[in-house]
């Protein structure tokens, strides 16, 4: 990307005199901060390293630095560049749904320009300060081949004017399916790629053409003071400043044919730009190291194309190569603040820590060229600096103080559990392999790891023997077998196998791309059984299992009032009948937006919250009468008409199945339990954003709660009192917590999004107030429980099914992947040998 060398030199020459001025002068504002290890993203970490700051910019990096005696002070354990979100929606949306994203009359709109939609009164605006965030490019979305044009704001008190620190920042233009479904759909131009291109190359010829009219008029006026300006187009000014080099384009691309379309773009026209999403570059990686380009990825980081296995690692594979990467959210003001969390998941599956803290600073600041002002702590640059306590990729590292431009705009006023909290086991990663040692036996002993049994406490340095598929024994100095196979699991952790309370693994698995969670051709079906839609050869099937989850509990979506029965599944096997472990867990419910919005559209029932009671009641009130007309039957021929719908609602009537309702308004759950009343039903809530306002009548009920998002992205009215310690106030009124497993995706690796990992799930509950225990047991023995096949999987005790995951450290610490996962008493994966 182009340096802005003289604007440097000229900051370089007044800072040299502001340093040789030792002390402050009146007026001067001074800081420095000292970190532990300092990350300046422009080289090593400095141990022990000082930032010194006057008004605003920083003035010295280094180690041993002379502190000016009238400067503030600040202390943490790391210190880094603030945080860029180079690809986001920022404050573009309100929590009712009203988008001014994209502005979809046109394929072309290059004349939108997200500041004019900015709203600085976004009740989330100041949240990214807490995840580290002080730069945001906010973008118009992906729907038109050209989108309109970019801002770089800064998140610091002040009006719009005051926070905009680059508009227009880039052209933002999207080469990829998005505008093919748009407009395709209604007819229009693009509804191919080769459409795409032509409206892209089109367009910037016009804008060419019209670059020259201005040049000519230029050249014209200095000999004809009465010389006619062309007329102004501002759909194309916006493409001549791109064609004169004044700003970048982003290009939103998805396969690695698009990202080559776009580098012939860039190419043909002289572009200087960047690369959004671009999912499948790794597969031309080789190319795009030689290119000038930023790849800002995200939010999704891992992809499988055409029968890969595995994590296909975007990120690390393309920095190895030598390519530019920075990662993004793509999200709204609320989800900005886990950008960090986007790079420890790079991090997690091999991408180098210093990489990582380029792809969220000076890379992010490269992209749409503003890395001469932002993105490395030296001297000359705006003084954006995060104060943390702890490794910057670690889930359980709170930040502690944010300074924009010098300021303090963020400090940290909650409480948050740490790594020192931990007592289980050591946060710390072993280095070394798990070692195997065949027996004659096909009967197993694990030794030498921690043992967290979940129930039954920890043992350090502990055994367990299992024999066909079972264990038999858990304990400390326990007597091998000679003919056993030896698995050596020094300084490992050894746990259960993960349960995913809910999840849609192996539904979205059809060749065509279909989803098979919601049967929506009628609002009430609960007789559909997920058993028969389930893929077990879907890629997330097996990325769930390398993560850890060898217990999950499928269920249909949440667009049906009565959506059908969900099945426990084990994440190994090829066929139903291998992975079955409970035919029938739930009947899935879904009370609020959702059925709403699916049939309300369609002018069909329901289309309001009284509908969706209303066929709640009716339909448990004939699933009650169907069943007493079943009691009361004598002979076959008395027997009523068989009726699926009713035969499946029985047993939720006889209290023999739960009714898993998803469900998040406090008004709607109340409801709830006066419907469970009334026909005393079992029930678990998914969901469950205002779950803790009604804590202890959950508590009382035994109703336990599978939350679907610890992180809150996608804001709507239903969930805006979302808070981030929810696990943490349902444990503290003695409510069971399960997590639904984000898993669904296709092609996504599921791996690579933040909901897709239940121990990072855990981590981050751990963090916000939930116990250790509690943390472990909400991805284990809890869950289980709820589904009532804790007798099976859960916890590591004598008697249950052999279901173990072999750790490289503490579960909640982000580099302690699973290195082996055990099923049944079988090894199903080893971290490098597949």
């Amino acid at each position: 990307m182009k340096r802005h060398l003289i604007y440097s030199l000229l900051i370089l020459l007044v800072l040299t005199l502001l340093v040789a001025g030792g002390a402050a002068t009146d007026g001067e504002e001074v800081i420095a901060i000292k970190g532990k290890v300092v990350y300046t993203a422009a080289g090593p970490p400095i141990t022990d390293g000082v930032v010194i700051v006057r008004n605003g910019k920083i003035v010295q990096v280094g180690k041993g630095l002379s502190i000016p005696s009238d400067a503030q002070v600040y202390q943490a354990e790391v210190v880094m560049p603030g945080l860029i979100e180079a690809h986001g929606h920022f404050a573009m949306s309100s929590l009712g749904g009203d988008s001014d994203v994209n502005e979809t009359t046109d394929p072309s709109t290059p004349y939108a320009r997200a500041s004019d939609a900015i709203n600085i009164d976004d009740p989330y605006f100041r949240y990214p300060l807490s995840g580290g965030v002080t730069t945001i490019v906010s973008r118009p979305g992906s729907a038109n081949v050209f989108g309109g044009l970019s801002v770089a704001l800064k998140i610091k008190t002040g009006s719009l004017k005051d926070i905009i620190i680059k508009d227009p920042c880039d052209v933002k233009m999207a080469m990829e399916g998005n505008p093919i479904g748009v407009y395709g759909s209604r007819g229009r131009m693009p509804k191919t790629m080769m459409g795409v291109y032509y409206i892209a190359r089109k367009v910037f010829l016009e804008a060419q053409d019209y670059l020259k009219q201005w040049e000519k008029y230029e050249k014209e006026k200095e000999t004809n003071p009465e010389a006619k300006p062309p007329k102004r187009d501002l759909n194309l000014e916006p493409l001549a400043m791109a064609l004169k080099g004044e700003i970048p384009v982003h290009i939103h691309t998805a396969k690695a044919n698009e990202v080559d379309a776009a580098l012939r773009l860039f190419d043909e026209f002289h572009l200087d730009g960047s690369h959004g999403h671009a999912y499948w570059s790794y597969l031309i990686a080789d190319k795009l190291a030689k290119r000038k380009e930023v790849l800002v990825l995200g939010p999704e980081m891992f992809f499988h194309y055409f029968g890969e296995k595995g994590v296909k690692n975007s990120a690390a594979i393309l920095a190895k190569k030598g390519a530019k990467v920075a990662v993004q959210t793509d999200s709204n003001s609320y989800g900005i603040k886990y950008l960090r969390n986007i790079a420890a998941l790079c991090i997690r599956y091999g991408l180098p820590l210093e990489e990582a803290i380029k792809s969220v600073t000076i890379n992010a600041a490269d992209a749409v060229n503003l890395d001469h002002r932002i993105g490395s702590l030296q001297p000359g640059k705006d003084a954006d600096i995060v104060l943390m306590d702890g490794d910057p990729f670690e889930v359980v590292t709170t930040v502690e103080k944010v300074f924009v431009d010098g300021k303090l705009e963020f400090s940290n006023q909650e409480k948050f559990n740490t790594l020192k909290d931990l007592t289980s086991a050591p946060p710390v990663v072993s280095g070394t392999a798990v070692k195997i040692k065949k027996g004659k036996s096909s009967q197993i002993a694990i030794v030498g790891g921690t043992i967290l049994t979940v129930t039954e406490g920890v043992i350090p340095d502990g055994v367990v023997l299992i024999e066909d598929g079972k264990i038999k024994k858990v304990g400390k100095d326990l007597s091998i077998p000679s003919d056993y196979t030896v698995i050596e699991a020094e300084g490992k952790v050894v746990m259960p196998g993960l349960v995913a309370a809910s999840s849609s693994l192996g539904l979205y698995s059809d060749w065509k791309r279909f989803a098979h969670t919601d049967e929506t051709t009628n609002p009430v079906l609960p007789a559909m059984e997920v058993i028969h839609a389930i893929d077990p050869f879907f890629p997330t099937v097996y990325d769930m299992m390398s993560s850890g989850v060898t217990t999950a509990n499928v269920t249909p979506g949440g667009s049906n009032v009565l959506g059908g029965r969900g099945a426990v599944i084990k994440t190994s096997g090829t066929h139903i009948d291998e992975l079955l472990l409970k035919k029938h867990s739930i009947v899935m419910a879904s009370y609020g937006e959702s059925p709403k919005r699916t049939y309300g559209r369609q002018g069909r029932l329901p289309s309001t919250r009284m509908g969706i009671a209303y066929l709640l009641r009716d339909n448990l009130l004939k699933a009650l009468e169907y069943k007493e007309k079943l009691a009361e039957a004598t002979t076959k021929e008395k027997m009523p008409k068989r009726d699926l719908k009713l035969e499946a609602l029985v047993p939720v009537i006889e209290g023999k199945l739960p009714l898993m309702v998803r469900i998040h308004r406090k008004s709607d759950i109340l409801n709830l339990f006066s419907i469970a009343d009334e026909f005393g039903i079992k029930l678990i809530i998914e969901g469950g954003t205002d779950t803790y306002k009604v804590a202890d009548q959950l508590a009382k009920r035994n109703i336990p709660v599978v939350i679907t998002s610890l992180r809150g992205y996608y804001a709507t009215p239903e969930t805006a009192d979302f808070r981030t310690d929810l696990p943490a106030l349902l444990e503290k009124a003695g409510v069971k917590v399960g997590f639904r497993l984000d898993d669904a995706r296709w092609p996504i690796n599921s791996l690579g999004h933040q909901d897709g990992n239940l121990l990072l799930n855990a981590a981050l509950a751990f963090k916000n107030g939930m116990s250790e225990m509690g943390a472990l047991r909400s991805i284990t023995i809890d869950p289980a429980e709820m589904l009532g096949i804790a007798e099976r999987v859960g916890s590591l005790e004598p008697g249950k099914d052999a279901d173990i995951l072999i750790l490289a450290g503490h579960p909640f610490l982000i580099r302690a992947v699973p290195e082996m996962v055990i099923i049944n008493g079988r090894i199903v994966f080893q971290k490098g040998g597949d």
